[in-house]
């Protein structure tokens, strides 16, 4: 029926054929029986009550009930008209006991003392339970466990408001039912309606647990559950509450179709992919499960699952599908990373240099293999995975790696040498842990180092030699150089004394080349026990040695030095040669000290800084032409370094060279 047709006098011919006469009615039997919305029942019994047609009452549960008012039946009238007074009142007697047996519902009179005046056949079969008539018994006698129940306060409510009343009891033992109750008073007593509601309680209650189950289980599914019809855009009749999580949409926006799945989230790339694998499905009648992507509200790319099928009515039509979509970005990501590591992994299995590298599960067997020694056995990877270690190595091999892997299951690292036969091999160990942190397998690496420790070894003893050697010959030369510069002195006093200082100075320099060549021979070796010395004084009295020709040293500032007094003033003697030889003849040069060490600078052309590291190395020079050898900053180097000193060279702030040496207190490393 149209809402906007319906009438006043539609909705009171709705209320009396609703129920017997003058029974409370509810906006839904009223929209039942005119095919409306309850919401237009409701609005045109209002205008009822308004009129004074009807009245109303809230009853429990929020609920609200419409009768009309007691008014003098027109056609018992008539007939009340014709009768005697005595005659009207048994045929209206009898006429009202017909009414009530022929009522389906049970149905009983008490009087204003609580006490049957009626029992119909229903009632009688319903609550007369012991079979001895209820008629002329008080009703809370009869039922002495209702005295503190609801129905004796609704009963008593509504004899002193003179309002009708409907709810719900239960009666207990031996109906053991719930009944709905329509109360109606009056000045002479109430009129009790009732029918047995258990089988609707029944259902309403199994009806609100799987409600409730089902809540409980979309709100423990790990995703969106939803259902939708089979159109392009998806649209939406229903998603749950982790629509929220997932999107950052609304679920009722999704459902009122302000935002739709398929132009509004799925990202615009995926859509064919989308709605191609779901027809194959559902023309199948099988179930699908397709990845794609999303778009959140917030801009955000996810990958999600989205599991469903097709439901179908009885003739076959696909009505709807339903599902689940699932947030699968953690597990892309984790398959993405997982896939790059199998990539290094093969990677570094297949090109390991000169060595092997294998995975080991907990059972000591293969995992996977590679390396370089593969193709040299003769055995694939294939052959290998899979097999136990003790079958597929040599015995001798694996007496080594077999207890190994054993304490890499066990979580310990483990890195060592080990000779095999007449090969050397060097070994690591490592456990392979889950996201959980527990060692699922074992990782072991082992490179043939057997030439590279002949190699070491060939080294060492061609050190040794050239030590020894360096040792021997600064022997053999210190004694006629001892012995020159004694006779040198005992020259002084002769005419050609320039000749005699020649001479001196080269039996010096010749000095200086012997410890030079021990300290970059020897090393920490050739330095003898520190004494703490201050720097200044020494690096005064070294600048007087040399002929520094118009040169001038500056200093700013003292420090101590833990070093031997040699090798001091050899290290500060070839570091103002190099700035007189660098700078020219009118160099400055400076001597300070640092927090830690001390520094020496001048300001002449400086070193270009891509020179700076080379300038330590043995044999450079600037100044080959010159008699250089090279040997000066080299000396300076390994001093530093046998002294465990920190040395840098930098630009001076006038543009020359600046070496900083640092950490010259320390003691001795050991």
């Amino acid at each position: 029926m149209n809402p906007g047709r319906i009438t006043p006098d539609d909705v009171l011919g709705a209320c009396d054929a609703a129920g017997a006469a003058r029974e409370p009615v509810t906006a839904g039997e009223v929209a039942d029986r005119l095919g409306c919305q309850r919401d237009t029942a409701r609005n045109r019994l209002e205008e009822l009550v308004e009129r004074g047609e009807l009245r109303s009452k809230a009853v429990e549960a929020g609920q609200r009930v419409w009768w009309r008012p007691a008014t003098e039946s027109r056609s018992l009238g008539a007939v009340e008209e014709l009768l005697p007074v005595e005659a009207r009142h048994d045929h209206l007697t009898t006429e009202l006991r017909d009414v009530f047996d022929r009522i389906s519902d049970a149905f009983y009179a008490l009087d204003t003392d609580w006490r049957f005046t009626y029992v119909n056949e229903r009632a009688e079969e319903l609550i007369d339970y012991r079979g001895e008539g209820l008629v002329g018994e008080n009703v809370w006698e009869v039922f002495e466990w209702a005295a503190d129940s609801k129905l004796k306060s609704e009963y008593h409510a509504a004899m002193e408001t003179q309002e009708p009343t409907v709810f719900e009891f239960y009666y207990p033992e031996p109906l053991d039912a719930w009944y709905e109750i329509n109360a109606y008073p009056s000045e002479t007593g109430l009129s009790v309606y009732f029918r047995d509601i258990s089988e609707r309680k029944s259902q309403t209650r199994a009806l609100r647990e799987r409600e409730e189950q089902l809540s409980r289980l979309m709100e423990n599914v790990p995703g969106m559950v939803y259902r939708c019809r089979n159109e392009r855009g998806w649209p939406m009749e229903f998603v749950s509450d982790a629509c929220r999580d997932l999107t950052g949409y609304a679920p009722d926006a999704v459902e009122r179709d302000e935002v739709v799945w398929g132009e509004d989230v799925i990202v615009d790339a995926d859509r064919e992919a989308v709605w191609e694998g779901t027809q194959t499905a559902v023309t199948d009648r099988e179930p699908f499960s397709i990845t794609y992507r999303i778009e959140t509200v917030g801009g955000e790319r996810r990958w999600v699952r989205s599991h469903g099928r097709g439901i179908f009515d009885d003739d076959g039509e696909l009505v709807l599908l339903e599902g689940i979509i699932s947030d699968i970005t953690t597990r892309k990501e984790r398959e993405r990373e997982l896939e790059e590591h199998r990539s290094w992994y093969r990677t570094l299995v297949e090109n390991f240099p000169n060595g092997a590298v294998a995975l080991v599960n907990r059972d000591l067997r293969y995992v996977t293999f590679g390396g370089t020694p593969e193709g040299d056995s003769g055995v694939t990877r294939t052959e290998l995975e899979g097999e136990l270690l003790r079958d597929a190595l040599p015995a001798e091999l694996a007496d080594v790696v077999v207890p190994r892997y054993r304490a890499a299951l066990d979580g310990e690292i483990s890195a060592f040498e080990e000779s095999v036969g007449d090969e050397t091999y060097q070994f690591h160990f490592h456990p392979v842990r889950d996201d959980d942190g527990e060692v699922f397998a074992a990782l072991g690496l082992s490179q043939d180092v057997t030439d590279r420790r002949a190699y070491q070894r060939q080294l060492e003893q061609s050190n040794e030699r050239l030590e020894s050697f360096a040792s021997m010959l600064a022997h053999e030369l210190r004694n006629p150089v001892a012995i020159g510069q004694i006779y040198a002195q005992q020259l002084s006093s002769q005419p050609d004394s320039e000749a005699v200082e020649y001479v001196e100075e080269a039996f010096d320099r010749i000095e200086d080349m012997i410890n030079v060549m021990l300290v970059l021979t020897r090393g920490e070796e050739a330095v003898s026990d520190r004494t703490t010395l201050r720097l200044l004084p020494v690096a005064r009295d070294v600048w007087e040695e040399i002929d520094t020709a118009d040169g001038t040293l500056e200093t700013d500032g003292d420090c101590t030095v833990a070093a031997d007094e040699t090798y001091l003033r050899h290290l500060l003697r070839n570091l103002f040669e190099n700035a007189l030889q660098h700078g020219g003849p009118d160099v400055t040069v400076t001597v300070g000290g640092l927090p830690t060490g001390f520094y020496v600078e001048d300001d002449g052309a400086g070193i270009p800084p891509d020179e700076r590291e080379t300038v330590f190395q043995a044999g450079y020079t600037t100044a080959a032409d010159g008699g250089g050898a090279g040997l000066g900053l080299a000396f300076v180097s390994e001093l530093a370094a046998a002294y465990d000193w920190e040395v840098d060279v930098l630009e001076s702030e006038a543009g020359g060279a600046r070496f900083e040496l640092r950490g010259v207190g320390r003691e001795q490393r050991t």
